[in-house]
């Protein structure tokens, strides 16, 4: 167990350690294993140290079922040790690790904000609140665009949320992953849940298509266009949802930070939980590179963040 987290290999600062006492303190829940591993990406040689590039992995364990992540790139600062660095790991040729070294994150996440784990949680806290009052769970209605025919494909979300969880962390080679690709990786798995591609617009039809980097629609990258096409076409049967007690999996969570119109980022629904008292949806996504995370936690990030939740049928 880690109740106090003194163990782990990070300060306060962190925004592991930041989630961490985010989803204990909010969302009742307890870590009970952690793991890191990285891949070098780079080493540049300075006069006085050397710089590591990595993308490190840090994976846990929740409530000792669920299966969750963060993955980031990372710029190691590494005095320069007595021997030269060995290009194939962080030791020096004598086989021995430099223990002087500072970390530096690099990711869009830790980067863009200054995370104070206090104003995360009393934002988190203030958020469910503010929930449990609207959350009165009523039953969907599910309506196809007036005129529409039943949808042309079968969805699994489960099979969605899978593809998800497999190349949330490790992003699926066969895909160009953008420095902004939380959409990119949205539409995959959904692509990889039943909802065929669309390479032209016709009709009610819009065109929703990966073919490579240089050939892919706006709506498979763009927050905002992919959102037209999920709702406002017959390409993709997608419906607007009231309560985050209503999401499946294979759903949409779209967020707004700053809620000034410009609609930022994307994420599917990846694991449907429940602390005893309300139900918890967990959300995968692309830049930064998360699995299995509480999908109001981005919410809590930012002074103000809107959503919008977005229900995937046929």
């Amino acid at each position: 167990m880690f109740g106090d987290f003194s163990s782990l290999p990070f300060d306060k600062t962190d925004e592991t350690a930041i989630y961490f006492q985010y989803i204990n303190d909010v969302e009742n829940f307890t870590i009970t294993d952690y793991e890191t591993s990285y891949d070098i990406k780079g080493i540049t040689e300075n006069k006085d140290n050397y710089e590591v590039h990595i993308y490190l992995i840090q994976e846990f364990v929740v409530n000792n079922s669920i299966e969750s992540g963060f993955a980031d790139d990372v710029k190691v600062i590494l005095n320069k040790p007595a021997a030269s660095l060995n290009k194939n790991s962080l030791v020096n040729d004598s086989n021995e690790t430099s223990n002087d070294f500072e970390i530096v994150k690099m990711s869009s996440d830790t980067l863009e904000t200054d995370l104070n784990s206090e104003d995360v949680i009393k934002k988190g806290k203030d958020f469910k609140a503010k929930m449990k009052k609207q959350n009165t769970k009523k039953q969907l209605s599910i309506e196809a665009p007036e005129g529409a025919a039943l949808a042309s494909y079968s969805y699994d979300g489960s099979e969605a949320a899978d593809y998800a969880l497999d190349y949330a962390l490790n992003p699926n080679p066969n895909y160009y992953t953008w420095n902004n690709d939380c959409t990119n990786f949205v539409s995959q798995a959904l692509n990889y849940g039943g909802i065929p591609e669309r390479g032209t617009t016709s009709g009610n039809y819009k065109k929703w298509y990966y073919r490579d980097r240089w050939d892919v629609s706006n709506s498979w990258i763009n927050v905002d266009d992919f959102y037209e096409v999920a709702t406002n076409s017959y390409t993709i049967f997608g419906s607007d949802l009231d309560y985050a007690s209503e999401l499946s999996l294979g759903d949409v969570v779209q967020y707004d930070i700053d809620s000034d119109g410009d609609w930022n980022h994307t994420a599917i629904v990846t694991k449907l939980t429940n602390n005893g008292r309300y139900d918890i949806p967990l959300v995968s996504y692309h830049s930064s590179n998360r699995k299995n995370v509480a999908w109001d936690y981005f919410v809590s990030k930012y002074d103000e963040c809107d959503y919008r939740l977005i229900d995937i049928h046929e």
